[in-house]
């Protein structure tokens, strides 16, 4: 989805479906729905508020921020993905942290070193109670299948994942735990493995064609806060 030009003081939305709505519409029996969308504001340059001003910055912003063109690429998301809160005093939002709790974000072929448990956390400043809204019941956990998987850890809280175009895999987290520093914010773990594959993949993906490394990334988003995270694995040839 993307909002074409303002100048004329309406706003026009160009709309399309991605390459996975056609499949689903294509069925045409009736199962096909809309049930929710996100707007983002990854294009706009605030710095235009700071330097004229609230309205005439917001008009400017209105009028003459070049947009994105709606996209058929369902793996394409926001990065700054917009909320509703019904909080009209929030002045902070949550944030999202990534640790190991076990084994290594460098992985071995070969060797027992093949799985790294990730616990991700949210927290707020000076632990501060984070408005019920934005409590992360679940994490949206995306990757590169062609190179790492993502299963549960210990409490079968991860859903079946679906791989769309680009290899990207995608799988939903849910909360295992409440952070215990006062915030409520929550906790949810998984572990990522790599998968079985060719040594021909360190000719096409290596850093470097002598390196035997490949780097690959984790990213994890929060559901209601929308905050994310990533975190780089890398993946070794032979110890």
């Amino acid at each position: 989805m993307g909002f074409l030009d303002h100048s004329t003081n309406n706003i026009i939305i160009d709309a399309v479906l991605t390459d996975k709505g056609r499949q689903l519409l294509a069925r045409n029996d009736g199962s096909f729905s809309i049930t929710r969308f996100a707007f983002g504001d990854d294009e706009v340059d605030y710095s235009i508020i700071q330097k004229f001003g609230r309205t005439v910055g917001k008009e400017k912003i209105e009028k003459n921020t070049p947009v994105f063109e709606a996209q058929t690429n369902g793996d394409l998301g926001l990065k700054y993905r917009m909320m509703s809160v019904a909080n009209p005093f929030l002045t902070r939002l949550p944030t999202l942290t990534v640790s190991v709790t076990d084994g290594n974000t460098t992985l071995i072929r070969g060797t027992d070193t093949l799985s790294a448990t990730l616990q991700i956390k949210q927290s707020s400043f000076n632990n501060e109670l984070i408005d019920v809204d934005l409590r992360d019941a679940s994490f949206i956990v995306q990757y590169d299948s062609r190179f790492i998987n993502i299963s549960s850890a210990d409490s079968n809280n991860v859903s079946t994942p679906s791989v769309g175009q680009n290899n990207i895999g995608t799988i939903r987290a849910r909360q295992t735990s409440t952070n215990s520093d006062g915030s409520e914010g929550a906790i949810t773990t998984f572990r990522a493995t790599v998968r079985s594959f060719t040594d021909d993949y360190y000719n096409y993906y290596a850093t470097s064609t002598t390196s035997g490394v490949i780097v690959t990334f984790i990213t994890i988003t929060g559901v209601a806060s929308g905050a994310s995270v990533t975190q780089q694995i890398n993946i070794n040839k032979s110890s």
